[in-house]
């Protein structure tokens, strides 16, 4: 899959609700989750998945390091939970 075809699935692509939830009303009362998700979905389609970097979520998210480590080990794992 070539960069701009992986950007273009980012930006017509929606967030499973699945994803979204995740207990989020209890365990997320703010948002943390969707936030890194939507984050990811936007870093992603800025400058692409082999580019993106953990500080570039947390920056398009509004959140710290500590709280992505909350909801995901890393990158791939945020990803996966995108779609």
């Amino acid at each position: 899959m070539t960069t701009s075809s992986a950007r273009q699935l980012v930006l017509s692509s929606t967030v499973h609700p699945e994803a979204m939830s995740d207990h989020s009303t209890s365990a997320d009362p703010s948002g943390h989750r969707r936030r890194l998700l939507q984050g990811m979905a936007r870093a992603i389609a800025q400058r692409g998945y082999a580019e993106t970097t953990l500080a570039d979520i947390v920056r398009e998210a509004n959140v710290s390091r500590r709280t992505f480590y909350e909801h995901f080990k890393d990158k791939a794992e945020c990803l996966i939970a995108l779609y």
